[in-house]
């Protein structure tokens, strides 16, 4: 009975999904650029060049403490009252706070390693991400994970800082490619967590390649090192091959290659269709594996968009199978400006059985919020 009733509640989330999306806008009104936000995001976390970011000034309210600047005059202020009700901007204005005090930081950095005072234009930001998924069953998964990223433009070779709680090498194609948590077989802590720098290198300017240097927490000490190179490729009828590749060096863990092909078309001015191949092969363990997934993006309007996917998973050994499919729909909330976003994430997953012939189905949503900080 409890099998039979799966996909009716798979229906309803999505019903409830489609509901959400009706519901009134929240916050304040949008610049327009949701979709083309969440590339740049995308494109920012590659190492490629990020959009520009426009903030408001905005100050907390209540009692001010003050730092100034005898040089140029630089003021800030805090303001913190402890009587009375908060205002009802304050988160708002405590992010755009941070966000400052994060990008003066960054930028400051930046110019007494190259001692150089030219104003240019600086990548760095923080980004924040908190989801709980819930199971068929009563299982609850929480997971948290921080990144930022230090940009150093005017550095003679363009070098950046960088530190994720949770980095992709750790993962199977299964956790990477699944906004919700059914892939997570593995509990992420602070040991996995890595801080290496980043080098734009100066060859194969077509593929925009990068290379992080740096160490993963814990002991003993574990040194790495990541290649990564990407290019586009432009293909008749109006659809694009996009080429992702990334080699991966743990002195404790071997090393691991990465590729992935996704030929992608827009369908009209507001639906995106992309049909993604990737493998993944582990050198120490000589596992390979692979994964298809097909997506259709819609872009209901400047603050919400949809994603409906089908994916499936292959491994290898110890003989070439398939180990898991799955169907899932993202709804994205952009909450507020282009720094606070909100999605909801049904989806029914069917799992290899290893003691009987067959896959088990799983029925799961997931709610995440992410949060961006940024000058």
């Amino acid at each position: 009975m409890e099998r039979r009733l799966k996909p009716f509640i798979f229906l309803f989330m999505l019903i409830g999904s489609s509901i959400l999306a009706g519901c009134s806008h929240w916050g304040t009104e949008p610049d327009g650029q949701a979709v083309a936000k969440d590339v740049a995001d995308e494109r920012t976390d590659q190492g490629l060049p990020e959009r520009t970011v426009v903030t408001d000034e905005g100050s907390l309210s209540f009692a001010t403490i003050q730092l100034a600047s005898d040089e140029d005059d630089m003021l800030l202020e805090l303001k913190l009252d402890l009587h009375g009700p908060p205002d009802p901007h304050w988160v708002h204005n405590s992010r755009h706070y941070v966000g400052r005090v994060f990008g003066d930081v960054t930028a400051s950095l930046d110019t007494y390693i190259a001692d150089d005072e030219t104003q240019v234009k600086n990548q760095s930001y923080l980004r924040l991400r908190l989801s709980q998924t819930w199971q068929d069953g009563g299982n609850m998964i929480s997971k948290s994970d921080i990144r930022f990223y230090v940009d150093l433009p005017k550095s003679k070779d363009h070098i950046g800082f960088v530190f994720d709680t949770a980095p992709e090498e750790f993962e199977s194609l299964e956790q990477q490619n699944r906004e919700s948590a059914t892939g997570d077989q593995q509990i992420r802590n602070s040991d996995s967590a890595t801080a290496g720098l980043r080098f734009a290198l100066d060859i194969w300017d077509d593929w925009s390649p990068n290379l992080d240097v740096g160490i993963q927490g814990g002991l003993p000490v574990n040194p790495f090192m990541r290649f990564r190179f990407s290019r586009g490729f432009i293909l008749p009828d109006y659809w694009e091959m996009i080429s992702q590749n990334a080699l991966y060096y743990y002195y404790q863990d071997g090393g691991v290659q990465q590729s992935s092909l996704s030929f992608v078309r827009p369908l009209g001015s507001s639906l995106l269709f992309v049909n993604k191949w990737e493998m993944r092969w582990g050198h120490d363990k000589h596992s390979l594996t692979f994964a298809n997934i097909n997506s259709l993006t819609h872009a209901f309007d400047d603050r919400r968009v949809f994603t409906y996917r089908l994916g499936a998973f292959y491994e290898e050994k110890p003989d070439p199978h398939l180990s898991s499919y799955f169907i899932d729909v993202s709804y994205r909330h952009r909450l507020h400006e282009d720094w606070l976003y909100a999605e909801l994430i049904p989806s029914l997953t069917w799992l290899e059985d290893e003691n009987v012939e067959g896959f088990e189905d799983i029925a799961e949503i997931t709610l995440r919020f992410e949060m961006f900080f940024r000058n």
